[in-house]
């Protein structure tokens, strides 16, 4: 019985070992390991000229616009929200499940004029 014990206890500290690890040796969020200890950033989820809106956030918040200049933008969520550039050079609505391309002039800020505290910001490739 005392040998299976000492078993027992030896898995659960094996188990616990793997389990945790030094966050301080991790890459933050928002960036990927090339080689060992070099990491470089990356644009936070999707992919350029390319923004979904989830539940009440722009998702990636900070986006590049496609190659073309253009950014679509999709509404994911249940809810009516808008594409507003801080400048006032683009207002657009989109309904739960819509999704529209806009053409960005200026880089910038943006949010949603229906729910104030969404916001991100759009730069060119």
């Amino acid at each position: 019985m005392h040998r299976h014990l000492v078993i027992a206890a030896a898995l659960l500290a094996l188990v616990g070992a793997g389990c945790s690890s030094d966050p301080s040796s991790e890459p933050a969020a928002g960036t990927t390991t090339s080689e060992p200890g070099e990491t470089t950033s990356t644009q936070a989820g999707g992919e350029p000229g390319a923004l979904v809106i989830v539940d009440f956030a722009f998702e990636p918040p900070d986006v590049l616009a496609g190659e073309d200049g253009t950014l679509t933008i999709t509404n994911e969520g249940d809810t009516d929200h808008t594409f507003t550039m801080n400048d006032g050079s683009i207002d657009e609505d989109l309904a739960p499940g819509a999704t529209v391309d806009v053409a960005i002039g200026e880089t910038g800020g943006f949010h949603c004029e229906i729910h104030p505290s969404m916001t991100g910001t759009v730069e060119s490739e």
